[in-house]
Order: structure tokens, then C-alpha cells, then sequence
């Protein structure tokens, strides 16, 4: 192998830890806002504009706006929530995660 060829390697093992912590930190970040009161502003600022929510039982919100309107709700719906997060299994592939 070139040392070029083993650093391209190393950037990109690099890269997927670095994506991977910025996936724990977003969710850290999501949990903490739900259980803190569901701030609505810094909730929907956390997805892209054309991120989709899906609750399950608790609905579907397609789109930031739509995700803030949703949450602006969530406390009259279910006014606590206790997230616990843990043994993450995320796959980073490219620039999409799963």
C-alpha cells in the first residue's frame, strides 16, 4: 500500500467516527429538549428542512415547520418524557446514516 492510499484510509476511518459522534450528540441533544419540555424552536432546528418525524402511534410530521408544529403540541399530549439512550448502532454510509 501507498502511503498515500493509508492515509485516504485513515481520513475515512477518521470521518466515521467523527460522523458517528455527531449522530450521538444530535440524539443526546433531541432527548434532552423532549424531556426538558419539548422546546419547539430548538426541537425542529435539530432536523433539515425536509426531515421526516416519525412517532409511530404519536404521528408522522414531514418537513421542519411541520415537526415544530407538532411539537408545539406534544406537552398537551404527553406532558413528560424520559428518554434513556444508550448502546448505539448507527452505520454511517457515505453521507446518509442509519
Amino acid at each position: 500500500m501507498s502511503q498515500n492510499t493509508d492515509l485516504e484510509q485513515l481520513e475515512a476511518r477518521l470521518q466515521r467516527l467523527e460522523d458517528i459522534e455527531a449522530i450521538k450528540q444530535l440524539k443526546a441533544d433531541y432527548c434532552a429538549l423532549c424531556d426538558e419540555g419539548y422546546d419547539e424552536d430548538r426541537l425542529a432546528d435539530l432536523f433539515t428542512e425536509d426531515a421526516g418525524w416519525d412517532g409511530g402511534a404519536l404521528g408522522v410530521a414531514e418537513g421542519r415547520e411541520k415537526i415544530r408544529k407538532f411539537f408545539h403540541n406534544t406537552p398537551r399530549v404527553m406532558p413528560f418524557a424520559v428518554h434513556m439512550v444508550m448502546n448505539p448502532r448507527i452505520e454511517i454510509d457515505g453521507d446518509s446514516a442509519t
